[in-house]
């Protein structure tokens, strides 16, 4: 599984995640005693910590059923809580958002 987690950034299609919403913005370059840097703040990150907080990532091992297959699964057995998304990325990672954080840990 190590594999394949590492592979996880050359694979991956940012095509999938358009339709969250976000798109980036340009940060300036900062250079303190010849060292090249960009500061992020909170305020940066908190759009994207805000959308993925309600994600869970699931990845199955051995066998590599269809889409639709697992897409069924995982609607079967979280058939009572609300689920609004389920994305399947190139590299097997499957991608389920629930309509809250309280739902996705009452899941996990």
């Amino acid at each position: 599984m190590e594999g394949n987690l590492n592979s996880f950034w050359p694979n991956f299609d940012v095509s999938k995640l358009r339709n969250a919403g976000h798109k980036l913005e340009y940060i300036q370059l900062q250079i303190h005693n010849e060292v090249k840097f960009t500061k992020i703040v909170l305020e940066d990150a908190e759009s994207e910590i805000k959308y993925w907080e309600s994600v869970v990532v699931r990845y199955v091992l051995g066998a590599s059923p269809p889409f639709s297959v697992l897409e069924g699964f995982i609607h079967r057995i979280w058939a009572d809580y609300s689920i609004k998304k389920i994305v399947l990325m190139r590299n097997g990672l499957i991608l389920v958002k629930f309509d809250s954080i309280d739902t996705k840990d009452i899941v996990l």
